[in-house]
């Protein structure tokens, strides 16, 4: 998902992915979490892997209609996120957003420093429906 600015230029966007079994990062957040916080959060979970803004447009909320207009739209059960243990700034602002703290001392592949998993359950979207 993307934000243009009234010229079309590119100055912000969010991606992520649906999180399936066999997945690297799904198979290092299944070692993380113990069985109970594995199944409430990453069945049918869609993960949150970037969010990039303009460093000229920073602090204009950008960031918090990209996450809200995300977790609107996709069609899964649950939302989750990486963010490292020291970045209290952002894990604030998803608090703010209705996130919880799932786990606060996740080491992702080989990188070192701690990062904390945040997840927030979605609204479930109802099922489209054809008349005739």
């Amino acid at each position: 998902m993307k934000v243009l600015d009234a010229n079309d230029q590119l100055i912000g966007f969010i991606y992520g992915y649906t999180s399936k079994p066999g997945q690297a990062d799904h198979e290092q957040f299944k070692t993380t979490l113990n069985k109970d916080l594995y199944d409430q959060w990453l069945h049918h979970c869609f993960v949150i892997t970037g969010i990039v803004i303009h460093p000229t447009i920073r602090r204009k909320k950008i960031v918090r209609y990209l996450i809200e207009h995300i977790t609107n739209v996709v069609r899964h059960k649950t939302a989750i996120l990486t963010l490292e243990l020291s970045n209290k700034k952002d894990r604030n602002l998803y608090k703010q957003l209705g996130w919880d703290l799932i786990c606060d001392h996740h080491y992702p592949s080989s990188i070192i420093k701690p990062f904390v998993i945040m997840g927030k359950q979605l609204q479930s979207t109802p099922q489209l429906t054809s008349q005739a």
